[in-house]
């Protein structure tokens, strides 16, 4: 049986004055922003893209496993804590996207972003601003569509970082040559 876990009490006031203060073109950008970082789909494409231009960093490879590593962490934490998601329990609360009836706690798409957005911001400095304000707008979804608390997202965002400072100390380079080197043809 999951343990139940309550609002903060930061969480509910910072939720109402967000869902007061909506309109139809945020509808519309904010959904789309969080239906592109479903599955951490978003990190994916740029990190392909990145991938071409450090050819042999391995960076897709650990953007992958943080996203999957993601993944696990929080469908974990779903098992262990249970919390509604706010436009069930609010009935103030702005809601449009899926039904989902899962705990809210932790946000998933926060913590994929997070681990993601740590491993790029690693190896790409010049990128920082823009990744920020990416990761911001997913937050910001997160929390404008009523799938979550603020603390779900702090959360989220604090265990992301983790996984991603926990990916890049995998020795993925070493790996990553190893298995390339081998699987090339002798001649």
């Amino acid at each position: 049986m999951p343990i139940p876990l309550q609002p903060f009490s930061f969480d509910v006031p910072l939720l109402h004055a967000i869902s007061r203060n909506h309109s139809i073109f945020l509808d519309y950008i904010l959904l789309a922003i969080a239906l592109i970082s479903e599955f951490g789909l978003v990190w994916l494409l740029i990190g392909l893209v990145l991938e071409n231009i450090v050819k042999g960093k391995g960076l897709l490879l650990k953007i992958i496993l943080s996203l999957i590593s993601s993944a696990i962490i929080n469908e974990i934490l779903k098992i262990i804590f249970f919390r509604e998601r706010p436009y069930l329990s609010l009935p103030a609360i702005h809601h449009l996207g899926p039904n989902w009836t899962n705990s809210s706690f932790a946000s998933g798409h926060t913590i994929s972003s997070a681990a993601a957005l740590y491993i790029i911001w690693c190896h790409f400095p010049s990128l920082r601003c823009l990744l920020l304000v990416l990761f911001m707008l997913i937050v910001w979804s997160r929390l404008y569509l009523g799938m979550h608390y603020p603390s779900d997202i702090i959360v989220g965002a604090i265990i992301g970082v983790f996984v991603g400072s926990m990916t890049l100390l995998l020795p993925l380079n070493k790996i990553f040559q190893k298995v390339w080197l081998s699987s090339k043809p002798k001649s």
